[in-house]
């Protein structure tokens, strides 16, 4: 792609910027600000958001940040006092002002010399492949044998409802059984991943030892043990397949973004630029929420018929009107309105598109109007653990504790690591606290404040529960974290950001925190 900057050419194909008299000098960090300002010029990228694209996310001093945005701008014969191209948002971020049109590179040949990174990562970034081989059995049979290969036939049937991820079938996986080198073979056959495992018989007791290993480094990025009786040998393939679908949902994403971080960010493709994203949206801050919009947007920028990259983005937009980051929350809405259904269109089968389909209607105050949507993500995808948080979410927030709770444990059992444990454990609090059990509530609304990336919904959730159990003193605390964090925390945000329908739950929150000090 070649951007036209007034009398500057920026092409990415050739990783050169031009001006009227030739190509101009540009060192990679500079060159890589640009790429990115130009490619986000539609908003402002926070200082957060171009430390993680530019320097991978590493510690970096706000002289070095300067340092390069100098060097940018005496290269394209700006300064800080004119600002024609970049526009400086003091304690905010950065913006590319100037004109910008572009047009695509003239195909030229792939230079030898190409760092070994960046062809990895281009030959790497497409979906993931997943081969699942026939697990090898060990000791006597006596009925466990048969599980060698029920269990990888369970993983593969359930592992192909995932959209991000693609799987080889079970007639091509098994056909290696007995091989010397099976992870060679899947190798070749275009399979990015493989999940072996083996079984062995310990008297009446089974044990599966199960391990996921990347075939392009050659690293065991996941590996678990499983304990189970063969009396209940059904169970046990029901447990496993369950445990290892959530595991996988976390360990090949998590995996391929750290591939992605060593990529150019000019040279991510769709899936790279996806996984990066993923390792944001959870973390609660607005700086995060941002850092993540721009990486969908280059996805769904680069494979427009990318069904979860747009609901990941409904999603990103779902979080700024619902945590209130942006001036304009009505456009927010329709933005997360109009990337779900786009999502629904490409993929109906997709359980995130529907997840975000379903948590659309939470801004509108109609949770309930959302629940067939939320029900089909979890019935596409039955490890969907983020499936069931989000229905449980839409259950507390109209009074239906039971399947809150239900919804909650579930999630929680089949993702104990999952990023969003800590709103797990909060909406488990506030269930418990309207089941009539304030002791365990406090339990569980302390374990969702201390997760480092908790928000501001969870601290204020924390405040209400102590305070309803009559722990005083744990409600001072929080709330005094509260302030220090939130210092514009007050009632009216609290229920912006969780849009309660059941008017005795927000009755007795609402209380509980006008009683522990929190303004109107």
């Amino acid at each position: 792609m070649i951007y036209r900057l007034g009398e500057f050419s920026l092409d990415t194909g050739r990783t050169e910027l031009s001006g009227p008299h030739g190509p101009v000098a540009l060192e990679p960090k500079a060159y890589d600000l640009l790429l990115l300002l130009v490619e986000r010029r539609d908003r402002l990228v926070t200082r957060e958001e171009a430390i993680e694209a530019v320097w991978g996310g590493r510690f970096i001093s706000d002289a070095a940040v300067s340092t390069v945005l100098k060097s940018l701008r005496k290269a394209l014969g700006d300064d800080g006092a004119a600002q024609r191209f970049i526009r400086t948002m003091r304690g905010r971020g950065f913006r590319f002002v100037a004109d910008v049109s572009n047009q695509p590179a003239a195909g030229r040949p792939r230079i030898a010399e190409e760092s070994g990174a960046a062809t990895e990562a281009r030959q790497g970034g497409s979906r993931p492949c997943l081969a699942i081989l026939p697990f090898r059995h060990v000791g006597p049979s006596g009925g466990s044998g048969i599980v060698a290969d029920a269990v990888p036939a369970d993983l593969i049937a359930g592992l192909s409802r995932l959209r991000w991820l693609q799987v080889l079938a079970q007639e091509t996986t098994f056909r290696l059984r007995g091989t010397k080198s099976p992870q060679s073979s899947t190798l070749a056959l275009g399979a990015t991943y493989a999940l072996s495992g083996t079984i062995e018989h310990v008297a009446r007791k089974i044990v599966t030892s199960i391990e996921l290993s990347d075939l392009r480094s050659g690293a065991v990025v996941w590996a678990e043990q499983f304990h189970g009786s063969l009396e209940d040998i059904h169970q046990t393939r029901a447990d496993i397949a369950s445990a290892v679908l959530a595991a996988l949902e976390i360990q090949i994403p998590l995996n391929e973004a750290l591939r992605a971080r060593s990529c150019p960010t000019e040279q991510l493709d769709a899936w790279a630029a996806y996984h990066l994203g993923l390792q944001h949206i959870f973390r609660f801050t607005e700086a995060d929420n941002a850092i993540a919009t721009g990486y969908f947007e280059r996805a769904t920028r680069l494979d427009p018929n990318f069904a979860s990259a747009f609901a990941a983005l409904s999603f990103t937009s779902y979080q700024s009107a619902a945590m209130r980051w942006t001036q304009d929350r009505p456009l927010a809405v329709a933005q997360a309105q109009a990337h779900a259904e786009r999502s629904l269109d490409l993929d109906p089968l997709d359980p995130f598109a529907n997840l975000a389909e379903g948590r659309l209607f939470l801004l509108l105050d109609r949770p309930e109007d959302g629940r067939p949507w939320l029900d089909r993500s979890v019935q596409l995808s039955p490890s969907y653990a983020k499936g069931y948080y989000s229905r449980g979410f839409a259950a507390m927030l109209a009074g239906r504790t039971a399947d809150c709770l239900a919804d909650m444990d579930h999630a929680i059992a089949l993702s104990p690591l999952d990023p969003m444990l800590c709103a797990m454990q909060a909406c488990k609090a506030v269930a418990l606290l309207a089941a009539g059990c304030p002791d365990e509530a406090v339990v569980w609304a302390n374990r969702g404040a201390r997760a480092p990336h908790a928000h501001i919904a969870m601290l204020m959730i924390a405040v209400a529960v102590c305070q309803r159990a009559g722990d005083s003193s744990g409600a001072r605390a929080w709330q005094a974290v509260l302030r220090t964090r939130y210092p514009g925390a007050s009632l009216q945000r609290f229920f912006t950001v969780l849009p309660f329908t059941d008017a005795t739950l927000r009755t007795l929150l609402g209380d509980a925190l006008r009683e522990a000090g929190t303004p109107e």
